[in-house]
């Protein structure tokens, strides 16, 4: 978790139980069939235990570790009674990890333990610890623990707990097994309504708030050709979209487990070749129907090698967004604190001034005195400072940059292994020059999200700023392939469609383009009007080329939407270790300089 776009950066309005994309809406008989579908397509295959294991060997047994019991028999997580949801493979990794606990474990041995034959990379088991890890709260890694260059190490005693019809009640007195009956009784009595005032007083969460009110329902696409029963491939796609959504964090359950939406759709053929594949997901109690993307392909080998998945769940997560502001917004309605943290994102993404951003961080300061540990609301109280720097909203440039790396560096303790806050870390290493460092910490982000936007934009600027320029076009090309995505961007891509704008412009003006860096500007400060910052670098560049009354009347329009800015602010926002960088940079300065920027407040 990173004024409106004159672009349609907006998700498709939804009907009441139709969508505007969909030709035919998920009808009874459609959902019928899914929930009668089995799930097994989209999990992985059981794993075959050693039998020659003492804990496993008995199907009746129960493992105690570090508070929670796994039954082996169900196949089922439990902590304090209450069940923890597992998706299938995170609870294949857990049964493996507890068959070896207190042993260093080899990466391609669990590889082989969870996958079989299925040829994956270390990155997939590293994603599957990540997921293990935090449906067991383990973020800071006291049970699961990685061991550098040698794999991960299970660092918590595992007690087998028998079954209770194995108890040797049958050899007791019946009075005296009567009585210990009624005292059982009575101490399950005392400890089901001690459970029921813990978790009546657990502190509320708003992370797990928002899992549970959007867990999902992943069903196989549909096809028409198929008189809508479903294909491999449409298997193969909802499989995809399934792993994208665990990667994130949302929870994956079927109907009879509660889940609140289902997710699907259709593929449909085009008669001259190529497919289109419509996604829709419906709330399972009110009928709602939401469409969400129709992208279109030339092959299957095609759409199974883009980022569709990604782009379903953006989808998603635009209609999610949705639904939780129009349910915030109503009439006499009290906000929770889930909903503060959604309206204070919305604030940060429309955002056209600094009283727009103090808004947002004020939403997130007040979810967050309900809930501390929110990722959610820490990421955008960092997001909020983060763009109050950078948009020349800061009086005081280097003391609210500090203010901005305490708040990333509480984002990046509460979840290290989150590309967020990857992402979020690397912006405070960039500024203070150290970008190798940042970019060690990018790359790790993408491995973990081969298609984050922020990634791929930041490593694109750290790149730049290094004159690696060779390197950095992949990156480009990606950024500006989603910059040109209008009609599935969501509100969050007005503000990051500004960043993008300015890398382009950047990208250019430092490899000697200024033409180039000009149109961009141009466009920016077309789609964003009320924007003060494409407005400097125009200034600048037409001061250099001579062209002084138009540089001054940019730097005027500038210097009234953004009056904190100095040559001074500026030159902290171009960190570079290449000479030829650093002399660009310099050049851009001057144009500054002439086009009337004073070098500091003072």
């Amino acid at each position: 978790m990173t004024g409106e776009l004159s672009i349609d950066d907006r998700s498709p309005t939804f009907q009441r139980g139709r969508g505007r994309l969909s030709s035919r809406p998920f009808g009874e008989k459609m959902l019928l069939q899914w929930r009668s579908m089995p799930m097994q397509p989209l999990g992985p295959n059981p794993v075959a235990f050693s039998a020659a294991d003492p804990q496993l060997r008995s199907e009746r047994s129960c493992l105690a570790f570090a508070g929670y019991v796994f039954d082996m028999r169900r196949d089922q997580l439990t902590k304090d009674g209450v069940a923890v949801v597992l998706a299938p493979k995170p609870r294949v990794l857990l049964r493996y990890f507890l068959s070896n606990p207190e042993r260093v474990i080899d990466k391609r041995e669990l590889i082989t333990a969870v996958w079989a034959s299925t040829v994956v990379t270390d990155d997939s088991l590293v994603q599957l610890v990540l997921e293990l890890r935090n449906a067991l709260g383990d973020r800071e890694q006291h049970i699961v623990k990685t061991v550098p260059r040698r794999g991960y190490l299970f660092d918590a005693p595992v007690t087998p707990l028998p079954a209770p019809s194995e108890a040797p009640l049958d050899t007791w007195p019946g009075r005296r097994r009567a009585i210990l009956a009624g005292a059982a009784a009575l101490v399950c009595a005392i400890g089901g309504l001690c459970l029921w005032i813990v978790q009546r007083q657990r502190p509320y969460s708003i992370d797990e708030a928002l899992a549970n009110r959007f867990s999902m329902f992943v069903v196989p696409l549909v096809e028409d050709d198929r008189n809508g029963e479903p294909s491999q491939f449409g298997r193969r796609i909802a499989g995809d979209i399934s792993s994208q959504l665990l990667r994130w964090k949302t929870r994956i359950l079927t109907p009879e487990q509660g889940a609140k939406y289902v997710l699907g759709g259709r593929v449909l053929r085009r008669n001259g070749g190529g497919i289109t594949i419509e996604t829709q997901m419906r709330n399972l109690s009110t009928g709602d129907i939401y469409p969400l993307i129709q992208p279109s392909f030339a092959s299957e080998e095609e759409a199974t090698q883009s980022d569709l998945a990604t782009r379903v769940m953006r989808g998603m997560w635009n209609r999610r967004d949705e639904i939780i502001l129009a349910e915030a917004r109503r009439s006499g309605h009290q906000p929770d604190p889930l909903e503060l943290v959604h309206l204070g994102w919305n604030d940060l993404d429309l955002s056209k001034t600094e009283a727009d951003l103090r808004h947002a961080d004020a939403r997130f300061e007040e979810a967050l005195r309900r809930d501390p540990t929110s990722f959610r609301a820490l990421l955008g109280l960092s997001s909020t400072c983060f763009n109050l720097f950078t948009r020349f909203y800061s009086a005081a440039p280097r003391q609210d940059f500090a203010d901005c790396d305490r708040r990333i560096q509480r984002v990046f303790a509460r979840a290290p292994e989150n590309p967020d806050a990857m992402n979020a870390a690397a912006f405070t290493l960039q500024v203070q020059g150290r970008l190798d460092e940042a970019l060690f910490l990018l790359r790790k982000s993408l491995k973990l999200a081969t298609r984050n936007r922020v990634a791929h934009w930041q490593i694109a600027t750290v790149l730049i700023r290094q004159g690696r320029f060779d390197e950095a076009r992949p990156h480009l090309e990606f950024t500006r392939d989603w910059a040109e995505r209008t009609l599935e961007h969501g509100p969050s891509d007005h503000r990051l469609q500004a960043n993008r704008y300015q890398l382009f412009a950047d990208a250019a003006f430092l490899q000697g383009n200024d033409d180039d860096a000009y149109r961009w500007l141009q466009r920016w400060a077309t789609e964003m009007p009320d924007s003060g910052r494409p407005y400097l670098m125009l200034a600048a560049i037409d001061a250099l080329k001579g062209r002084h009354d138009q540089a001054k009347a940019e730097m005027k329009r500038h210097r009234e939407l953004l009056p904190y800015s100095n040559v001074s602010y500026v030159a902290m926002m171009y960190p570079s270790s290449s000479p030829a960088i650093a002399e660009q940079c310099a050049r851009l300065l001057d144009g500054m300089r002439k086009a009337g920027l004073p070098e500091s407040l003072s």
